[in-house]
Protein backbone atom coordinates (compact mmCIF):
# COMPACT_ATOMS: atom_id res chain seq x y z
CA UNK A 1 0.00 0.00 0.00
CA UNK A 2 2.94 2.32 0.64
CA UNK A 3 4.11 1.70 -2.37
CA UNK A 4 1.09 2.62 -4.53
CA UNK A 5 0.75 5.88 -2.33
CA UNK A 6 3.92 6.57 -3.75
CA UNK A 7 3.86 5.83 -7.02
CA UNK A 8 0.54 8.14 -6.93
CA UNK A 9 2.16 10.95 -5.29
CA UNK A 10 5.15 11.03 -7.73
CA UNK A 11 2.42 10.64 -10.70
CA UNK A 12 0.58 13.72 -9.38
CA UNK A 13 3.58 15.65 -9.05
CA UNK A 14 4.69 15.25 -12.10
CA UNK A 15 1.17 16.40 -13.83
CA UNK A 16 1.60 19.49 -11.59
CA UNK A 17 5.06 20.60 -12.89
CA UNK A 18 3.53 19.68 -16.35
CA UNK A 19 0.41 21.99 -16.17
CA UNK A 20 2.48 24.83 -14.53
CA UNK A 21 5.06 24.53 -17.64
CA UNK A 22 2.70 24.50 -20.06
CA UNK A 23 0.26 27.45 -18.43
CA UNK A 24 3.34 29.41 -17.95
CA UNK A 25 4.46 29.75 -21.74
CA UNK A 26 2.66 32.75 -23.26
CA UNK A 27 0.26 31.44 -25.87
CA UNK A 28 0.53 33.46 -28.98
CA UNK A 29 -1.68 33.35 -31.97
CA UNK A 30 -0.02 33.43 -35.38
CA UNK A 31 -2.14 36.08 -37.75
CA UNK A 32 -2.62 34.72 -41.57
CA UNK A 33 -0.47 35.97 -44.50
CA UNK A 34 -2.84 37.44 -46.06
CA UNK A 35 -3.92 39.76 -43.00
CA UNK A 36 -0.33 40.56 -42.84
CA UNK A 37 -0.20 41.81 -46.54
CA UNK A 38 -3.27 43.85 -46.28
CA UNK A 39 -1.90 45.86 -43.72
CA UNK A 40 0.96 46.85 -45.52
CA UNK A 41 -0.75 47.39 -48.82
CA UNK A 42 -3.30 49.72 -46.54
CA UNK A 43 -0.28 51.48 -44.42
CA UNK A 44 -2.20 50.26 -41.66
CA UNK A 45 -0.51 49.35 -38.15
CA UNK A 46 0.99 45.88 -37.61
CA UNK A 47 -0.49 46.18 -34.03
CA UNK A 48 -4.02 46.63 -35.51
CA UNK A 49 -6.53 43.50 -35.31
CA UNK A 50 -8.61 41.88 -37.89
CA UNK A 51 -11.67 42.47 -35.56
CA UNK A 52 -10.81 46.26 -34.88
CA UNK A 53 -10.43 47.31 -38.78
CA UNK A 54 -13.50 49.01 -40.78
CA UNK A 55 -12.65 47.74 -43.89
CA UNK A 56 -10.43 50.89 -45.08
CA UNK A 57 -7.51 51.49 -45.97
CA UNK A 58 -5.54 54.32 -44.92
CA UNK A 59 -3.95 55.29 -47.97
CA UNK A 60 -5.65 56.21 -50.74
CA UNK A 61 -5.58 53.64 -54.11
CA UNK A 62 -2.20 53.23 -56.08
CA UNK A 63 -0.38 54.40 -53.06
CA UNK A 64 1.45 51.92 -52.06
CA UNK A 65 2.20 51.82 -56.09
CA UNK A 66 3.75 55.00 -55.70
CA UNK A 67 5.28 54.48 -52.45
CA UNK A 68 7.21 51.65 -54.70
CA UNK A 69 7.75 54.12 -57.04
CA UNK A 70 9.21 56.75 -54.91
CA UNK A 71 11.39 54.26 -53.66
CA UNK A 72 13.02 52.86 -56.73
CA UNK A 73 13.71 56.33 -57.86
CA UNK A 74 15.22 57.02 -54.09
CA UNK A 75 17.88 54.16 -54.88
CA UNK A 76 18.24 54.98 -58.37
CA UNK A 77 19.28 58.71 -57.53
CA UNK A 78 21.40 56.72 -54.40
CA UNK A 79 23.27 55.05 -57.23
CA UNK A 80 23.73 57.61 -59.60
CA UNK A 81 25.35 59.31 -56.43
CA UNK A 82 27.75 56.76 -55.81
CA UNK A 83 28.79 56.15 -59.05
CA UNK A 84 29.77 59.99 -59.83
CA UNK A 85 31.61 59.79 -56.29
CA UNK A 86 33.34 56.96 -57.33
CA UNK A 87 34.45 58.58 -61.11
CA UNK A 88 35.72 61.83 -58.97
CA UNK A 89 38.10 59.42 -56.91
CA UNK A 90 39.14 57.32 -60.00
CA UNK A 91 40.05 61.07 -61.25
CA UNK A 92 41.80 62.17 -58.48
CA UNK A 93 43.65 59.03 -58.21
CA UNK A 94 44.99 59.39 -61.82
CA UNK A 95 45.64 63.16 -61.14
CA UNK A 96 47.91 62.24 -57.97
CA UNK A 97 49.52 59.31 -60.07
CA UNK A 98 50.11 61.61 -62.56
CA UNK A 99 51.76 63.86 -60.78
CA UNK A 100 53.92 61.79 -58.74
CA UNK A 101 55.34 60.29 -62.17
CA UNK A 102 56.11 63.66 -63.38
CA UNK A 103 58.48 64.25 -60.48
CA UNK A 104 59.87 61.14 -60.37
CA UNK A 105 61.04 62.50 -63.71
CA UNK A 106 61.56 65.24 -63.45
CA UNK A 107 63.67 64.34 -59.86
CA UNK A 108 65.34 60.84 -62.59
CA UNK A 109 66.67 63.56 -65.41
CA UNK A 110 68.20 66.25 -62.54
CA UNK A 111 69.88 63.31 -61.09
CA UNK A 112 70.72 62.05 -64.67
CA UNK A 113 72.31 65.54 -65.51
CA UNK A 114 74.73 65.45 -62.82
CA UNK A 115 75.93 62.37 -63.73
CA UNK A 116 76.66 63.56 -67.26
CA UNK A 117 79.22 65.60 -65.72
CA UNK A 118 81.19 63.43 -63.97
CA UNK A 119 85.08 62.69 -64.64
CA UNK A 120 83.66 59.35 -66.16
CA UNK A 121 86.58 57.51 -64.19
CA UNK A 122 84.08 54.44 -64.15
CA UNK A 123 83.30 54.68 -67.77
CA UNK A 124 86.80 54.25 -69.27
CA UNK A 125 87.34 51.00 -67.89
CA UNK A 126 84.81 49.72 -70.41
CA UNK A 127 86.48 48.78 -73.93
CA UNK A 128 83.35 49.24 -75.78
CA UNK A 129 80.84 46.61 -77.40
CA UNK A 130 82.00 43.20 -78.29
CA UNK A 131 79.11 41.61 -79.93
CA UNK A 132 76.12 41.89 -79.21
CA UNK A 133 75.90 44.61 -77.08
CA UNK A 134 78.48 43.73 -73.97
CA UNK A 135 81.12 45.59 -72.89
CA UNK A 136 84.41 44.56 -72.73
CA UNK A 137 86.56 45.74 -69.29
CA UNK A 138 90.40 46.17 -70.36
CA UNK A 139 92.41 43.30 -68.99
CA UNK A 140 90.15 41.08 -68.23
CA UNK A 141 89.72 37.57 -70.21
CA UNK A 142 86.58 37.61 -72.42
CA UNK A 143 84.33 34.33 -74.53
CA UNK A 144 84.60 34.28 -77.71
CA UNK A 145 81.80 32.28 -78.94
CA UNK A 146 81.85 28.97 -77.53
CA UNK A 147 85.15 27.73 -77.08
CA UNK A 148 87.89 30.53 -77.44
CA UNK A 149 89.22 32.77 -74.55
CA UNK A 150 91.18 35.61 -75.27
CA UNK A 151 92.63 38.42 -73.25
CA UNK A 152 91.42 41.87 -73.97
CA UNK A 153 93.91 44.05 -75.87
CA UNK A 154 94.76 47.09 -73.84
CA UNK A 155 94.88 50.36 -75.59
Amino acid sequence: MNHTYRLKMRAALWAMLGIACVASTPTMAAEPAWWTQQKIACGLPSSLAYNNWDGKCNSSPGGAARRVQEAEATAAAERQRQAEAERIERERLAEEKRKKDEEFIRNRDATASTLKGSSGAAMSQLKGPVGRGQFQPQGKWIRHGQHRLERASRQ
